[in-house]
């Protein structure tokens, strides 16, 4: 075998195991980043996290492990990644602006 011929088939293979991995490798849609904006509807003030109620079009909860200067019916945009929890989506923030 020569030289030429090695690297065509190395190539190929490394080609082949990346498109494999991409393809086989879980998306997990819940580690994406997304921001909601949205009237504040509701807050619970709690001793280490806050519970902010946000409607963008229907309710969607949210939860900040710092303390938010939000008000009740202040418009404001949330970004943080999107969890399960219960049986119901919410948003985990990391900023809001």
């Amino acid at each position: 075998m020569n030289n030429r011929t090695t690297t065509i088939i190395a190539l190929l293979t490394s080609i082949t195991g990346i498109a494999m991995l991409a393809f086989f490798l879980p998306y997990d849609a819940e580690k994406k980043m997304t921001a909601i904006t949205g009237t504040v509807v509701d807050i619970e003030h709690k001793e280490k996290f806050d519970i902010i109620k946000i409607m963008p079009t229907k309710p969607i909860t949210v939860l900040s492990f710092e303390k938010t200067n939000t008000h009740i019916e202040e418009n404001t945009t949330i970004y943080g990644r999107l969890q399960d929890y219960n049986g119901k989506i919410e948003l985990v923030a990391s900023r809001m602006t």
